[in-house]
């Protein structure tokens, strides 16, 4: 039968953060319209974020694969990835945290995505149900 899902993300935006001051006449924050289309600029290189789709649908599983566009360089090594769950209408109450290495997938040292467990991020006070909006927090 069909399963009640028991916690709902809605993924409709992602930021993109690099370590520093930003350029002038650029916001901290880049937020692509939707997500699973989502692009963001980091330092120059175009990424691609789109939400993976699991099969088992017994795992709160969400999952964010990146594919960075244009010429294929390391874009791995420096990368610090933090995940922040926002909330739609109070600021005071959103979330972040660092994502773990077992929660980041690389290949030859290329970061692809990551994933997490919704119930995880309840146990550590992550409010799920009423972060409406996921957000990427990249530090190069």
């Amino acid at each position: 039968g069909l399963r009640e899902e028991k916690y709902f993300f809605t993924c409709t935006n992602f930021a993109a953060k690099v370590a520093g001051t930003p350029a002038a006449g650029e916001p901290a924050h880049v937020y692509p319209a939707r997500c699973p289309k989502g692009r963001v600029l980091i330092k120059g290189r175009e990424v691609q974020i789109s939400q993976l789709v699991y099969e088992d649908s017994t795992r709160d599983t969400i999952g964010f694969r990146l594919t960075f566009l244009g010429q294929s360089q390391n874009c791995g090594a420096g990368i610090d990835m933090t995940l922040v769950l926002v909330h739609p209408t109070d600021a005071s109450l959103n979330k972040c945290r660092p994502l773990k290495s077992a929660e980041i997938f690389n290949s030859q040292s290329q970061v692809e995505g990551f994933e997490f467990f919704a119930d995880s991020l309840c146990k550590e006070g992550f409010v799920a149900g009423d972060m409406l909006l996921v957000c990427l927090e990249v530090v190069e």
